[in-house]
């Protein structure tokens, strides 16, 4: 009885939903990628191995491989549906919030300190909130693109994150918006027609003029006018500790009001006249007026429509890249399809899947890994410079963020915890301080926590925490030990091994790097396995030495490590390796494996 009410239950969950079944999706998908193979005349690689699949769903979906549990749960599962049940399990998953925090903070340039002087706490924890809530695409960026107010007065207000990010540079800002959700490059087009492309410098300014006035502001302002005086008369530390909680209560974006920019001083085309005002217009197709005077508002509501295709397409192109390991077109951030033009099959219909999916990451991702072609094993042939379909996956190393995570799967206890960090103790500051005399008592009790140590942060501990965000510092939780990228500084400070493995600095959109480097080997040859993975308190190392027997080390080493059990060969040379040299030995395999192409490596 109980089964015939469960998939009652989802039958009517699904008949509530008016949304295409992504299967249905990832079948059209599928014979779209046969057919472009087929003209091609390249045949499709073979499907992978089960071992292969559960390791690379674990890295696609949860940005992770998984832990030795959740390989011997996959064992256990004997059912033939189980890869599908398990990356529906894994979508929306506490891993899956932590890997998709880490892909859209790449894209979209996210640090712990915005130019180095705006906390960027409160837009770290409006990102979290988002992607735990499964925030539509459409959603999201209409967010980013209008937030308006100060920055940390409530917790929605970290949208406002987006445009503080690039304060003070509206222009550069316009050519950021227009490359991170149309993935269109126009920055070239600010000071002359591009070269390379159809945008001209008219077309820059005018697409720039809907959000060039909405002023980001960073100091107190108007409503602490009386403040300079009080300050210039206070010591030197509380002088530059007012600065900063200038900045903390003042950080906001003011509307914008007019629609247009006057051409500079060095125009050089005849479509317009130095000074002459050019009106705010989309890149392309025209934008419909809408009831609020804040013309971000109609950039939003036109760049977020179901009928701006070129929308969809930039988004469904870096889930695609993100899933298959190539764009559907390359470089994703470059998109020149003429988009007056009809679109190809295929990028055609990856577009109308996102819109006809409610602009739902979750789901989209769910139709792309549906996709028998996501199955196929790695392909090491040529990959097309422009995007386009290969026939297997590309052979890649892992992300900084993947490899880096995974060491933490492998060591931790709990792998998905999240951050014991927020901007909490920003907001509640912020609420505090009405008045110059508010700034200035602020200011003097963070001035006496930089030179009292660690008995002035137990005497205040409000201020203490307030300020560890400020510097972009991770607040820890007792006996917390490795935490995954997303609950980390963002970016990893430099020299951190996340940083060494090839994270963004997040100083450019999606700027991370698979390159290797020599730094990258003198940390894995001498550091990172025996610091971490084989420290005392690592989930593995006391998992290998509670088990007595040298097979059962050896099998629960290759499930930790590789995410499968260890052929006979295998088994038998690590069994007499542990055998003949006892924990030595047993290490020693620790840092093969671990520095091994069969780790580092998506296969």
């Amino acid at each position: 009885m109980r089964p015939l009410l469960l998939l009652m239950l989802c039958l009517v969950a699904w008949a509530g939903d008016s949304r295409p079944d992504p299967r249905l999706a990832a079948a059209e998908l599928d014979a779209l990628i046969v057919a472009e193979l087929a003209a091609a005349g390249t045949p499709a690689q073979r499907e992978v191995d089960e071992w292969t699949l559960l390791r690379r769903t674990w890295l696609d979906l949860a940005g992770r491989i998984p832990t030795v549990p959740e390989v011997r749960a996959w064992m256990a599962d004997t059912a033939p549906d189980r890869p599908a049940r398990l990356a529906e399990r894994l979508i929306g998953s506490p891993a899956w919030n932590q890997a998709l925090f880490c892909w859209l903070a790449d894209l979209l340039r996210v640090q712990s300190r915005l130019q180095d002087r705006i906390p960027g706490q409160a837009w770290i924890d409006w990102l979290r909130q988002a992607v735990a809530a499964n925030q539509p695409w459409d959603a999201f960026v209409r967010a980013q693109l209008t937030a308006t107010g100060h920055a940390f007065s409530a917790a929605e207000q970290g949208a406002t994150g987006f445009t503080l990010r690039d304060a003070g540079m509206p222009l550069d800002h316009a050519a950021v918006t227009a490359q991170t959700f149309l993935g269109t490059r126009i920055g070239c087009a600010q000071c002359h027609d591009h070269p390379y492309d159809r945008w001209t410098r008219r077309e820059f300014t005018s697409f720039a003029a809907f959000s060039a006035d909405a002023r980001t502001e960073i100091g107190p302002g108007r409503d602490f006018k009386d403040l300079k005086a009080m300050v210039e008369a206070a010591e030197p530390p509380v002088r530059n500790a007012a600065r900063v909680i200038g900045t903390l209560i003042g950080a906001r974006i003011a509307p914008a009001r007019k629609d247009w920019l006057a051409a500079p001083a060095d125009w050089q085309y005849p479509d317009a006249k130095p000074g002459e005002r050019i009106p705010a217009q989309a890149l392309f197709a025209p934008v419909a007026p809408v009831a609020n005077g804040d013309p971000r508002h109609r950039l939003a509501a036109w760049m977020t429509s179901p009928a701006n295709e070129r929308f969809a397409l930039a988004i469904g192109n870096r889930v695609w890249k993100r899933v298959f390991g190539h764009g559907l077109i390359e470089p994703v951030d470059d998109i020149r399809f003429d988009p007056n033009e009809p679109l190809p099959a295929l990028p055609a219909r990856l577009a109308r899947l996102v819109v006809e999916q409610g602009f739902d990451l979750q789901r989209i991702h769910l139709a792309l890994v549906l996709t028998t072609h996501w199955r196929r094993a790695t392909w090491h042939g040529e990959v097309p410079v422009a995007g386009g379909v290969v026939p297997g996956r590309p052979a890649l190393r892992l992300s900084a963020t993947a490899w880096w995570d995974s060491l933490v799967a492998i060591c931790a206890d709990q792998p998905d915890a999240a951050s014991a960090t927020d901007a909490s103790p920003l907001f509640a500051l912020h609420q505090q301080i009405r008045e110059p005399a508010a700034v200035l008592e602020a200011a003097k009790r963070l001035a006496a926590l930089r030179g009292g140590g660690g008995a002035a942060m137990k005497a205040d501990p409000e201020m203490a925490a307030a300020a560890q965000i400020v510097r972009g510092q991770q607040r820890r939780r007792p006996n917390e030990g490795l935490v995954r990228a997303a609950s980390l500084p963002q970016p990893a400070p430099v020299g951190h091994p996340l940083r060494i493995l090839g994270q963004s600095d997040r100083e450019l959109i999606d700027n991370a790097s698979t390159q290797p480097t020599v730094t990258q080997a003198l940390l894995l040859m001498n550091g990172l396995i025996d610091n971490e993975v084989l420290a005392r308190q690592s989930r593995l190392r006391r998992d290998l030495e509670a088990l007595r027997e040298p097979a059962a080390q050896a099998e629960h080493l290759w499930l930790a490590l590789l995410s499968r059990p260890p052929r006979a060969d295998e088994r038998d040379l690590a069994v007499a390796e542990i055998q003949a040299r006892g924990r030595d030995g047993l290490f020693d395999l620790v840092w093969g494996l671990g520095n091994s192409s069969a780790f580092r490596l998506v296969r």
